[in-house]
């Protein structure tokens, strides 16, 4: 419902005056100047095509390389955080761009920009007026329709004392802001510098929700690992190894006599058999039950080094 009174309006507000340059970028102050050189290169950057925008014959040739400049600050959120000068020429590129998109007719990024716009100044005034008429009415007119809309709160949840950024902007993270939708860079680092800083990009999709950042959350003690049960044997180790031996002596004692019982006495013989028969039995029941039991050590062994590994990792 809100895109086509926008569009209408904002081929309204390109019949308005325009002014003919962008206001001069703010200077850094000097005890603003930032420690990193890296930053000041990228403000110094940003500064030069800022301005080049403004006096090109084509801005929209130029765009990109100010959306680029504009990024480029993302990677500096505590200088940018700790310099209001920095900021001023951060807010001034991107209401430079938008005015840009404007006189393009591009009304669809025009509207984008100045929507980033309102998001980056988290809150604070944004002089859009210094553009002129056309740009503050834009200005003023995504100001409502963001408010319309609704708000979220972004919750930082550090389990450690932590530095906490939301658009290049300081945020306590005992006291989370209700912002705007759309999109939030979000910069968490460890107050003492012993953990990786983390940088997420969350998107508020939905008025009235709880969206969460949790960083370098307290760890899960780990509960002492319960010894797998010894399983069950069949009989006692000892006692397979007896059987096998005595089955191993009888068989050979039954062997000996079969064999030698050259005239087919009936003791002997008789003897003979049974000690085969006795000797293969217990030789083969202790065999078996060796064999069964130290398998299922085997398996229960081979199934606790395995869980022990996944809970390490």
């Amino acid at each position: 419902m809100l895109a086509p009174i926008l569009t209408y309006t904002l081929a309204g507000l390109l019949l308005a005056p325009a002014p003919s340059g962008a206001p001069p970028p703010p200077e850094l102050i000097a005890d603003e100047q930032p420690q990193s050189p890296k930053f000041t290169a990228a403000l110094e950057h940003l500064a030069q095509v800022d301005t080049e925008i403004s006096r090109t014959e084509d801005p929209l040739a130029s765009a990109d390389a100010l959306i680029e400049a504009l990024a480029a600050l993302t990677n500096y959120a505590p200088e940018v955080a700790a310099s209001p000068s920095a900021r001023d020429l951060r807010q001034l590129a991107r209401l430079n761009l938008a005015r840009t998109y404007m006189l393009a007719g591009k009304d669809d990024l025009a509207i984008e920009t100045m929507d980033e716009t309102i998001r980056e100044a988290m809150g604070d005034e944004v002089n859009a007026g210094m553009f002129g008429p056309s740009l503050s009415d834009l200005y003023q007119q995504r100001m409502a329709a963001l408010d319309e809309r609704g708000r979220a709160t972004l919750v930082v949840t550090c389990a450690r004392p932590c530095r906490v950024y939301i658009n290049e902007t300081a945020a306590a993270p005992d006291e989370p802001p209700s912002l705007p939708l759309g999109s939030y860079r979000v910069w968490i680092e460890d107050a003492t510098e012993d953990l990786p800083r983390r940088r997420v990009l969350v998107n508020l999709s939905e008025a009235e929700q709880v969206y969460e950042v949790d960083y370098a959350p307290l760890p899960v003690p780990e509960a002492p690992a319960k010894p797998e049960p010894k399983p069950d044997r069949i009989m006692p180790r000892g006692a397979e190894l007896a059987l096998i031996v005595l089955g191993a002596g009888l068989t050979a004692t039954g062997a000996v006599l079969v064999a030698g019982n050259k005239h087919l006495q009936v003791g002997p013989m008789i003897g003979g058999v049974l000690g085969l028969a006795v000797g293969a039995g217990m030789l083969t029941s202790g065999s078996i039950a060796l064999t069964v039991d130290e398998r299922k050590l085997a398996r229960g062994t081979s199934h606790q080094a395995t869980l022990s590994w996944n809970m390490r990792f």
